[in-house]
């Protein structure tokens, strides 16, 4: 079946660069989407389970309209039967009716007793008497046959009206559904799209007010070293004058010992190269079917979503799964066995297991957008991934075990 997801689920922290902003107007314009951001995505995961349920109950009126079909078929040829009952007597009563006439009855008389109906009970009841009581019960019985083809008739064409308009109800409810995701995931658009020109306006703005405030801190530096050193130009100069003052009678001049030439500092050591992180860890790979049946679910990653049929796990190569009809695929293609149709059977056919006993393969369930019951199933891949039918937008991916939220239950195909 799903999902998850007819709903693109959006973490809003990742809109946003890790820094804090300070309080100003600029930033608590981008709180204020980034709160809106957030109500739109909790509404698309409510849809999403409102979704979900529609799905798997459009699932479940598909296989009822199945079981209709065979009752249909069978309830026709009942019919068929009947019609034939109904024709064998009336021939009987018919050459009943003309042996009567040949020995004694009249023509106009045979004729008002193959056409008498209910309100002629009266005349009807005239000619009966005319005839062999075994040639009544013959009468009684063509009558009899009569009224239990209307009723089956009736019967059917009721069970017919009534499981139309449960399937086309949830039809448009899933229209519904989907034309409200539809618009919200646009209005979700345009709220990233203001807070990523917002970041982008305060982050210039930022990065302008550091390079300023780096600008004025240099300028001062160097006026600081500029002053420091006139000074210092200006203490040897007094020095040398005093001097040349007390050194005046002195034949000569005496040359001050050269500077010391500027030491260069050791060179710097090499950049040490910090150790490789280690890898994430691999789980185990499964065993036989289990690692087929996950390998066979990667391989239908991109196909589309659609409501499924009761009947297409059979097909070789279906272009579109709904989320319990692609695990139910994957599996009956994987090993033979047909499980349950829909998420919530599917939960209660599977043997079931804790997380720490996940292993590829396995089922994992949800209860998605506040749904008290099972509504999405996914099949587990292994590394903390699952493949699932989302949705109408997505078709199937792969994504975290966590995508559709928390799962609520794990299970083992048997």
């Amino acid at each position: 079946m799903h999902k998850k997801t007819l709903i693109t689920t959006i973490s809003i922290s990742t809109l946003l660069p890790t820094f804090i902003f300070p309080q100003t107007a600029g930033a608590t314009t981008i709180a204020s989407a980034q709160a809106k951001a957030n109500q739109i995505v909790a509404q698309l995961s409510l849809d999403q389970g409102k979704y979900d349920s529609l799905s798997q109950s459009y699932d479940l009126s598909q296989a009822k309209s199945s079981q209709l079909a065979a009752q249909v078929s069978a309830l026709k040829a009942a019919i068929a039967q009947s019609q034939n009952k109904v024709n064998i007597l009336r021939s009987k009563l018919t050459k009943q009716a003309v042996a009567s006439y040949v020995t004694g009855g009249s023509a106009p008389e045979i004729q008002v007793l193959l056409e008498s109906n209910q309100s002629q009970m009266s005349l009807r009841q005239h000619y009966l008497d005319s005839i062999s009581s075994h040639e009544q019960v013959t009468l009684n019985k063509l009558h009899q046959a009569q009224t239990a083809l209307k009723k089956q008739q009736k019967s059917l064409q009721a069970a017919q009206e009534a499981q139309t308009k449960n399937l086309q109800q949830i039809k448009t409810d899933l229209q519904q559904v989907q034309a409200t995701t539809l618009n919200e995931q646009a209005t979700l658009s345009q709220v990233k799209g203001q807070i990523a020109t917002l970041v982008a306006e305060q982050q210039k703005q930022q990065a302008q007010a550091a390079a300023a405030a780096q600008a004025a801190a240099l300028a001062a530096a160097k006026a600081k070293a500029q002053a420091a050193a006139q000074a210092q130009l200006r203490i040897q100069a007094a020095a040398a004058k005093a001097k040349l003052v007390s050194t005046s009678a002195v034949s000569g001049s005496s040359t001050p010992p050269p500077s010391s030439g500027s030491s260069t500092p050791p060179p710097s050591s090499g950049s040490s190269t910090p150790p490789p992180s280690s890898g994430s860890s691999t789980p185990p790979p499964s065993s036989g079917n289990g690692s087929q049946a996950a390998s066979l679910a990667q391989n239908q990653i991109g196909k589309a979503y659609v409501l499924g049929d009761p009947t297409s796990y059979t097909d070789p190569n279906p272009s579109a799964f709904d989320c319990s009809g692609l695990t139910q695929w994957v599996w009956y293609h994987t090993s033979g066995v047909v499980i349950p149709r829909v998420a919530s059977s599917q939960a209660s056919y599977v043997t079931p297991i804790s997380v720490s006993q996940l292993q590829p393969g396995d089922l994992v369930f949800y209860e998605t957008g506040g749904s008290s019951t099972i509504n999405h199933v996914a099949i587990y891949i292994g590394g903390g991934n699952v493949v699932e039918a989302n949705n109408p937008q997505s078709g199937v991916i792969q994504a975290s075990i966590t995508y559709d939220g928390a799962p609520v239950e794990y299970g083992q195909v048997p």
